[in-house]
């Protein structure tokens, strides 16, 4: 099967000439005034794609934010891909009385004839990042993105994971209507690719992949403070072949790590932020105001994280793919090759001891749950950037073998 019906798709922007066109009214020399000083480039021509020019999700905050301000108009990040160059977008802010039509899919690239990929937002339920793997995966691949409800502030942001899965498995099947599907997503996003796939098998559709990119299981986010008994005999372990002296630099070594000053004042001060930020949030809802591009976010992000929570996976039936990040911040993971022998001493078992990408795996808690195999690679990145560059290259290989 694998019909996608291309009537159901937004019109994609073209992409922007190789040739420098250069402004012609006033509109589209305003508009070129913002993309050279946010993307450092000069000149900037009308043609010229903002992806082309080193354009990234940060940057397009930015832009959007600066456009609002300028022009009045709010206009959401995804409209970049249907409109990548100041030639499209200065067509777009013309419009008298135009609002951006909202939809939770989002054709990131649309060309191709291999079965669409679709892919899930992260905590911040934008797509925007997936830019760069789409890009990796060629022209003839389509890629397509779905963001959260609630981030153009006239819907509600869907309260729970199953909530999300079948709106968007709603939204999919208007595209494609029949499987097979391939699913994927990045941290949050894989728990909501993995509840489309429950909820399309259910339905009689197939899956022929599901993708989930360095997504934490709820087992795992039991084990991310690491039981003290293992915690103890790896200590045991690592103390039991050192020298006095090599013992005095260990202990050094970890209590200048866990009492490192500028770590812990930025850490402070972020989850400083972070609550004074939701209680302005609160205020702002409680006085029935209408919220800021700013606080929807918040809102949309605060929405996303009580739904992980709540959210408990059931055994799936079918295969799962997990991409594993190969970089592990230290409050993940006390040591980056799990040690096999203390993992046993400790009382863990994994499926084979020597082999520290299983035991990784393994307390991701997807072991468990993939009841028709679970296939492991890894890629070069920390946790909720091997979407992104430079990282979504070697991501963009592995998925094309």
């Amino acid at each position: 099967n694998q019909k996608v019906d291309r009537r159901a798709l937004p019109a994609p922007g073209a992409q922007g000439g190789r040739h420098f066109v250069a402004t012609r009214e006033e509109l589209e020399i305003r508009l070129a005034r913002l993309w050279e000083k946010l993307l450092k480039v000069r000149p900037v021509g009308v043609t010229d794609n903002f992806f082309d020019l080193g354009g990234h999700s940060l940057l397009a905050v930015r832009l959007f934010a600066e456009i609002e301000r300028a022009f009045g108009k709010s206009l959401p990040m995804t409209t970049m891909f249907q409109a990548p160059t100041i030639s499209h977008l200065a067509e777009i802010l013309r419009r008298e009385g135009w609002q951006p039509s909202w939809r939770s899919l989002v054709a990131i690239q649309p060309n191709g004839t291999r079965p669409p990929f679709f892919c899930i937002h992260e905590f911040e339920g934008n797509v925007f990042y997936y830019h760069s793997l789409a890009r990796h995966l060629g022209d003839d691949q389509p890629f397509f993105g779905l963001q959260a409800q609630g981030l153009d502030g006239r819907h509600e942001a869907h309260r729970t994971i199953e909530e999300m899965a079948a709106h968007y498995i709603a939204e999919v099947r208007v595209l494609q209507p029949e499987g097979p599907y391939y699913l994927g997503g990045s941290s949050l996003g894989g728990l909501v690719a993995y509840e489309m796939a429950q909820q399309l098998r259910m339905q009689g559709q197939a899956v022929n992949l599901l993708a989930l990119f360095d997504t934490y299981s709820r087992g795992y986010l039991r084990l991310v403070a690491l039981p003290f008994r293992y915690r103890l005999a790896r200590h045991f372990h690592n103390l039991r072949r050192l020298s006095m002296r090599e013992k005095i630099d260990y202990f050094s070594q970890r209590l200048r790590g866990r009492f490192n000053a500028i770590r812990w004042v930025s850490a402070r001060a972020a989850w400083i932020r972070w609550n004074l930020d939701l209680l302005v949030l609160r205020m702002v809802q409680r006085l029935g105001r209408p919220l800021s591009p700013r606080l929807r976010d918040l809102h949309v992000r605060k929405t996303m994280i009580r739904a992980q929570w709540a959210y408990f996976p059931k055994p799936y039936a079918g295969r799962v793919t997990f991409f594993h990040a190969g970089e592990r911040p230290a409050r993940y993971y006390h040591s980056p090759h799990l040690d096999p022998e203390a993992m046993a001493s400790a009382g863990f078992r994994g499926k084979d001891h020597h082999d520290p990408v299983w035991e990784e795996i393994a307390r991701l808690g997807w072991s468990r749950l993939a009841q028709g195999g679970l296939d492991v690679h890894e890629v070069p990145g920390p946790h909720g950037y091997m979407v992104r560059e430079p990282f979504a290259e070697a991501l963009g290989r592995k998925l094309r073998a």
